[in-house]
This record gives structure tokens, sequence and C-alpha cells, in this order.
């Protein structure tokens, strides 16, 4: 009887000693302490101007917070460059790949699925799967809006659930052109994560548009190629100036295209430069 009172005993011992192992989190769980610490790092923050570099190209995209029953997020409103200011309608998702997916987690929570886990750029990640996108219409960079509407099938979402942001997001879409949809594949990578007064935000991120040029006949990718060609004889006949200026403003998006047209890819790379916070919209 001693015996098995001294093993009963250090058994109890042991498992009241014992490290217990972390139990995995539901997706209701990791969306819940996200939308919270989003919304915390969101707390005195009302709008966000973002300078930053678009395939060398000068950009600001202004975004508002905007409460819902969930949280806040931060949505874009507009975007300015090349000297045009172009309004983003609210609900759109045009301009998310700028950096902050949380719209497409408190969008789409209810259709969200765990998809195991992965590291990203040597992070460790939680995958949220959404299977179902029906009636998330969005344009992503380079598409081209209405020349070139995609349709969303799929998206898998990677949160670091120690930082409490998302990593990646890829997407399965169709792209509608002259020939039918095309199935494309559409992954963005966010890194080089900075916190400005609270906010935390990549001040990188990597686009990738597999299969975009996929649905164009024959015949519109002989007339794309045909206005590249124009267009680079009439920079040769320009003044080196003004040249210089516009191979600065228009390069990497002539080479982007260019790269399409070749092999179905097209890139875009988004570098910040600056985050101001509380300033309102950009100035005319």
């Amino acid at each position: 009887m001693r015996s098995s009172a001294r093993l009963g005993a250090a058994a109890i011992a042991l498992v009241l000693l014992t490290p217990q192992l972390a139990q995995p989190q539901s997706v209701s769980q990791i969306l819940d302490t996200y939308m919270e610490r989003n919304a915390s790092r969101l707390d005195g923050i009302d709008n966000v101007v973002l300078v930053q570099s678009v395939m060398g190209m000068s950009s600001e995209v202004y975004l508002e917070k905007v409460e819902t029953d969930d949280g806040a997020v931060l949505q874009p409103r507009l975007i300015r460059t090349g000297g045009m200011t172009m309004p983003i309608d609210p609900g759109s998702a045009e301009g998310t790949f700028t950096g902050d997916a949380s719209t497409y987690l408190f969008e789409l929570a209810d259709r969200a699925e765990l998809g195991g886990t992965e590291a990203v750029d040597g992070e460790m990640t939680t995958i949220i799967e959404i299977n179902d996108l029906s009636g998330f219409d969005f344009s992503p960079p380079g598409a081209g809006g209405q020349q070139a509407p995609v349709e969303a099938r799929s998206m898998r979402l990677f949160v670091d659930t120690d930082d409490w942001v998302v990593r990646r997001m890829e997407m399965v879409a169709d792209m509608n052109g002259a020939s039918g949809p095309t199935e494309t594949s559409i992954s963005a990578e966010f890194t080089d994560f900075r916190e400005v007064q609270g906010m935390v935000h990549p001040f990188r991120v990597v686009t990738s548009i597999v299969g975009m040029g996929g649905g164009a006949s024959a015949e519109e990718l002989e007339e794309a190629r045909a206005a590249l060609e124009q267009m680079e004889e009439q920079l040769a006949g320009m003044p080196e100036q003004q040249r210089q200026m516009v191979e600065q403003m228009m390069g990497e998006q002539m080479e982007g295209l260019m790269q399409m047209l070749e092999s179905g890819t097209f890139t875009v790379e988004i570098e910040v430069q600056e985050v101001r916070v509380n300033e309102g919209p950009p100035s005319a």
C-alpha cells in the first residue's frame, strides 16, 4: 500500500511539474486575437498616408480607420500617382495590396478555416484558408481594373501569431480576357515590418501575378508589343533630360509589362518611404 501511495503521489507531482503542452488554437481564437491586437495598434489613429515607390513610381495611398463590430481596420480611400488622384470606393478591395490584409480577415471571418502551419521569411505562421470568395470582387495591382476584371476563387493568409501580422497572402482567381477566363495565381509577400505611432506596417510588399497574360488573344498580345515598341521609339527621339525623366517614371512599369507579355508573370514591388499619421488626405 505504501508503495502504491508513493507511486500515486509521484505521478501527481509529475503532472503538476510537467509543462503543459500548448493546445492548438481554433480559427475563431486566432481571428479574435488578431482583431483585438489590430484594434489596439490603431487606437488613436484615424487616418494614414503611405508615401511609397511602386515599381519606381512615386505614389501616395490615403487610408481611413473604419470601426466594425469586430474591431477596427484601415481601408484605402484614394491613391495619388503621376499627378492624378484616383478615389477608391468604400467596400472595394482595390488597394488592399498596400499591406493591410486585415480587410480580408474581417469581412471573410465566417468563411475561414485552418490550413496548417508554414514558415514565412523565417517566422512560423498559421495558415487561414478561405475557399468561398463569392461576392468578393477586387482588382490586383497592374490588372487594369475594368480592362481585366478578376474573379477570386480561394485565398490563403499566413498569420504570424507571435507578432500578429499577415506575412503572406496567396490567391487563386479567374482573369477574364478576350478568349475567356484564365486561372491566375496571385501572391503577396509582406516584409520589413516597422512600428509607426503604434501601428505596425510592412515597408516592403512584393506581389506576383502568374498567368496574367494567358487570357489575351494572340492579336491583343501583338498589339501590346507593338505599342511598347512604339513607346520605346518615342523615348529614343526625346531630348535627353525629358527621356530620363520619363524612363525614371515609367521604366520599371514598361519592363514589367514586357515580362508579362513574354512569360505571363507580372511582379509589382512596393517600397514604403514614409508613413504619415492623422494628417488627413494628401494635398492636391
